[in-house]
């Protein structure tokens, strides 16, 4: 049977953004589109996936970490597999320590040493959520 027209279009603009939702709403998204949404404070990115590989320790840590400091939707966050080393765990660290609605912060396998780990833990010392 045909595809509501509805059902299409949900398809369609889902594709566009490349986003792909989860059983428990994690949407996972290329750093661009992520940074776009949390810079507009997107009402319904509530739950984040950063593609493997997507971030990196550069300019791409730093633009997420801007992006997450002034964010009041997004309450949890997977950079699993980003490899953003202790560089972009210091800007990370940043964004932690203004951020007041992010909940849980997965960093699994991303190359933090013990500078990046240390930030990390002192911004979250500080951080009430």
């Amino acid at each position: 049977s045909p595809e509501a027209p509805a059902t299409a279009t949900t398809r369609i603009a889902q594709r566009a953004t490349s986003a792909a939702i989860g059983r428990d709403n994690m949407v996972t998204l290329g750093l661009d589109e992520a940074v776009r949404r949390l810079s507009e404070n997107d009402p319904t990115l509530k739950r984040l996936t950063l593609k493997q590989g997507s971030v990196g320790s550069g300019n791409g840590a730093a633009a997420l970490a801007e992006a997450l400091r002034g964010n009041t939707t997004l309450i949890e966050l997977n950079l699993s597999n980003n490899e953003i080393g202790d560089d972009g765990a210091k800007a990370i660290a940043e964004a932690l320590r203004v951020n007041t609605t992010l909940t849980t912060l997965n960093l699994w396998s991303n190359k933090i040493g013990n500078k990046g780990a240390k930030a990390i833990a002192e911004a979250l010392r500080g951080n009430t959520t």
